[in-house]
């Protein structure tokens, strides 16, 4: 992942876009600049708020990252760990929802990333896809049919 890192730098420093890259980190939040990259070390707090403006999140593929991005219909750019089956399963659901592009870490470089970037942020395809998706979460209202399942089956009982 470092070469991941070294590329995300590289390329965003000097991208006309202003862009965020949290780290994740456990504790205290510090923020740095390079360039039109803010690198937030430490938790994002207000991680939806990001991921709702967006234009383009550069995300792994792990399952909770990739369902924030289903629910805002977001374009994205996924980077599946190679130990892990289940990211590349994940990567591959969101390439068929037409929401994103999947790059692998071992050909990762700024030139690479940028290039698939371009591509997802400009795919008239990707946007109409992100719009479909954006249209569809929205009527799934997740945490009222979550309660009234919950009710239905404490009524059941």
């Amino acid at each position: 992942m470092k070469n991941v890192k070294e590329s995300i730098f590289q390329l965003f420093q000097d991208y006309e876009t202003p862009s965020i890259m949290g780290t994740g980190e456990p504790g205290n939040v510090s923020v740095h600049r390079y360039g039109n990259l803010r690198l937030v070390r430490g938790w994002i707090e207000d991680r939806d708020a990001l991921i709702e403006g967006a234009k383009v999140v550069i995300s792994g593929a792990g399952l909770s990252t990739l369902s924030e991005l289903l629910v805002y219909g977001k374009r994205a750019v996924v980077i599946p760990q190679g130990n892990q089956p289940e990211q590349e399963s994940n990567s591959q659901g969101m390439e068929k929802l037409g929401l994103a592009k999947s790059i692998y870490p071992e050909v990762i470089n700024a030139n690479s990333l940028k290039e698939i970037l371009t591509e997802v942020e400009h795919s008239d395809k990707i946007g109409r896809s992100a719009d479909r998706v954006r249209s569809m979460a929205a009527k799934w209202k997740g945490e009222e049919n979550s309660m009234k399942i919950r009710l239905e089956l404490l009524d059941a009982s």
